[in-house]
């Protein structure tokens, strides 16, 4: 076929791809840097700082990755039996959500996706030798480990010189402990796989492998002591069965793998006995599931929509769940196993793409692992392969993924694994100066539009933080005036309204009441008095008279996007999370900027 060149790449010599590549290296750099300093933002809901810094970060790559492509006029993609099915999943999210009737909800999906899928074509094709994948490792493992570091010292709030919030079950910056026990479930294999590919790498001199050891054993020692202080059942499993499988495709000895497996074994069962008071936590795990199964059963080939659990879901939990969880008390957002959440979500066919994924990256570990068992590489990818496999097993008891940031690394994970791939797709094209001039144009132009999308929900929360109060606002010193002109004008529906509004804002409740109600009993048409109504009655704890009012409000002017919000967060209080979904998604439609539907669909998720 004209234009694909199909040639085995040596780790040791890459020329092929470097030349006139300059900007591969620099992507490495980023894409390190990235690895280094996310991490060390914090985990904040609604706000979302790590979430922010990963998004901007895989967004300049993406840009930096096309910008090459651009301007060398050629494009490598690494053949790995993962680019097809990643290519499927994404297109399949994009259809799901195009179909969707709620597509603020669905977008949440769409944006992990989307990320996901990038950070792994590039982490796959920018590294082009041995030192570009060391660079990019090298600053994950610095950033993970001052995140370990800053987690550990969470337990005692106070280490020597350093002063830090004391929390009992650690989560360092990441928001939540079983983040944070993903987070490093997934980073201990792949410091264990550094540890044995430094050690048997005998181009490093004495001397620098004996401290890369010592710091590697020192960050392998503080990721397990705060893998620990997490508390995290589920994480705990996931880094018995990884390092299960690293003990495998680490040995070669069969004796010793199975001395290893058995001390291992032992060793766990002494401490699930030491740690009973943990592993007998109750959190309904498996009703969760049940109800879940259940709710696929009504929804089984297309599933109910990408990111559409949490607005769905009460409607199928059971009395025997609600009793532990009250839905006007607690939002069950997630499923607690991911490929049931997958297949509800998603149905067969999108649970079936996700399958094939996983099928594909084994497969693509092992054709890779058998290339280099005669090589130090082979540590480095069963590190990969172990790390990959924590997150999986993790994901059995947890939905983890749902959070983007860990879903990223698993997939970085697998392109990392897939840059061992020899079997490289090569497409050459010849442009003029002016196409590509005009090409970067429109690349800018289209990457100042996704930038916009990435900052949206970020800044809808920061300008509706700055938003004074409606008690913060001077009342306006005319009730004695109004008082006057009801006598004047008994009539006047707007002049009662007024003092309703007035009354309200010195939260003079009845007198506020008494005159919204004498308003709408003159003009029945009045929506804005059934809204100020229906907030009144809110902060008097009424909701059934709050969601009545805004109901009737919005029966008179269904395009009114104030008592649209109002109600969707009614709804959201009383648990009725998807009729609060479907009335901040009309708000949406009739005010695409608004900050409050933004935000408060990014915590109904949250």
């Amino acid at each position: 076929m004209k234009g694909e060149v199909t040639m085995a790449v040596s780790q040791k010599s890459t020329g092929t791809l470097t030349d006139g590549s300059p900007l591969l290296f620099i992507l490495c750099l980023v894409l390190s840097c990235l690895l280094l300093i996310d991490p060390l933002f914090p985990d904040v809901q609604i706000t979302r700082p790590k979430l922010l810094v990963l998004e901007l970060g895989i967004f300049i790559l993406l840009l930096l990755w096309l910008v090459n492509i651009i301007l060398t006029g050629r494009i490598y993609i690494r053949k790995t039996n993962l680019n097809i099915p990643v290519l499927f999943y994404v297109v399949y999210i994009f259809t799901a959500y195009f179909l969707s009737n709620s597509k603020p909800v669905a977008l949440s999906e769409l944006k992990r996706m989307l990320l996901c899928a990038s950070i792994f074509f590039v982490s796959t094709n920018v590294i082009v030798s041995d030192k570009n994948r060391s660079i990019i490792l090298l600053g994950w493992v610095c950033g993970t480990t001052l995140a370990v570091i800053y987690g550990i010292f969470q337990r005692w709030g106070q280490v020597w010189i350093f002063v830090v919030p004391q929390i009992y079950r650690v989560f360092s910056t990441f928001g939540n402990p079983i983040f944070f026990a993903v987070h490093i479930v997934v980073f201990i294999p792949v410091v264990m796989g550094l540890f044995l590919y430094v050690y048997s790498n005998k181009k490093i001199s004495s001397f620098l492998r004996f401290l890369y050891l010592l710091l590697l054993f020192c960050v392998f020692g503080a990721s397990l002591f705060a893998l620990y202080l997490t508390e995290t059942r589920a994480a705990w499993i996931a880094f018995g069965f990884s390092l299960v499988l690293f003990i495998i495709l680490s040995l070669k000895s069969n004796k010793l793998k199975i001395t290893f497996i058995l001390l291992l074994i032992v060793c766990g069962l002494f401490f699930a006995y030491s740690t009973k008071h943990i592993w007998f936590r109750h959190q309904a795990h498996t009703l969760i599931w049940r109800d879940t199964l259940n709710m696929w059963l009504h929804y089984p080939v297309f599933g109910i929509g990408p990111g559409s659990f949490h607005i769905y879901f009460p409607k199928f939990a059971s009395e025997q769940l609600l009793a532990i969880w009250p839905q006007r008390q607690s939002i069950i957002n997630d499923s607690h196993n991911e490929y049931i959440q997958i297949l509800a979500e998603t149905g067969i066919v999108g649970f079936g793409i996700f399958m094939w994924i996983i099928a594909a990256f084994f497969g693509e570990a092992r054709k890779n692992f058998y290339r280099n068992t005669s090589n130090t590489n082979r540590f480095l990818i069963t590190g990969l392969v172990c790390s990959a496999m924590a997150a999986l097993v993790q994901n059995i008891f947890s939905v983890d993924m749902r959070f983007i940031i860990s879903a990223v690394y698993l997939f970085l994970v697998m392109g990392l694994l897939s840059s061992f791939e020899e079997q490289i797709f090569v497409k050459s094209f010849r442009i003029s100066n002016t196409v590509k001039i005009t090409g970067l144009i429109i690349l800018v132009f289209l990457a100042g539009s996704v930038l916009q999308q990435i900052l949206k929900p970020y800044l809808a929360q920061r300008r509706l933080s700055n938003e004074p109060d409606f008690f913060e606002k001077k009342p306006a010193e005319v009730i004695a005036e109004l008082e006057k002109k009801t006598k004047l004008s008994p009539n006047d529906a707007k002049v009662y309204e007024q003092l309703g509004w007035d009354y309200a804002k010195q939260k003079n409740w009845a007198k506020a009441i008494e005159n919204f109600e004498q308003a709408i009993r003159i003009n029945p048409n009045l929506y804005g008095a059934f809204n100020n109504l229906g907030n009144i009655y809110f902060y008097l704890g009424n909701r059934r008279k709050s969601i009545e009012c805004y109901q009737n409000s919005i029966a008179i002017n269904p395009k009114q996007v104030d008592a649209h919000t109002n109600l969707g967060i009614m709804y959201y209080y009383e648990g009725m999370l998807k009729e609060a979904s479907d009335e901040f998604t009309e708000v949406l439609e009739l005010d695409p900027k608004n900050e409050k539907a933004i935000v408060m669909l990014k915590k109904m998720r949250e």
